[in-house]
């Protein structure tokens, strides 16, 4: 998976001068790791598994939406902002043409994908809204 995802990137985005999108995660979180990322606040975060996104907010809004809050567990909105020139060290494609739901809008991103949590606030009743940005080579070699 990992080099088919590397393949698809260079498909996708080896010819653009620029890059900017927004993916969305809707996901349930313990409120530890929530605290944790509440006090690394322009701090990086880094994912151990291949993270799917959509680019659609409604779809990641799905995810949680039908969810009974627990004490112990939070719902979170993931915004992911790609921006800028490349080259990333952890490649994402768009891989809806392949996927069993093409309707979602799914954007994969690779093991190991390092962001910087930008934001983070309680968005509406019980929804925790995280905005992330994914970071680049230029990022990772000038911190």
């Amino acid at each position: 998976l990992h080099q088919r995802l590397i393949e698809l990137h260079q498909k996708q985005y080896s010819t653009q001068s620029s890059v900017q999108l927004t993916v969305y995660r809707g996901q349930l979180i313990c409120a530890e790791e929530l605290n944790k990322l509440q006090a690394n606040i322009h701090g990086i975060f880094s994912i151990n598994a291949f993270l799917s996104t959509t680019i659609h907010s409604t779809v990641a809004c799905e995810f949680v939406s039908d969810v009974f809050p627990e004490p112990f567990l939070q719902k979170v909105l993931y915004e992911i902002n790609i921006t800028g020139h490349g080259p990333w060290k952890w490649p994402f494609a768009d891989i809806h043409d392949v996927s069993y739901n093409m309707h979602e809008g799914e954007i994969l991103f690779d093991i190991g994908s390092t962001f910087r949590i930008e934001d983070i606030y309680e968005y509406s009743d019980g929804l925790w809204y995280v905005n992330l940005t994914l970071l680049d080579i230029s990022d990772l070699s000038a911190g």
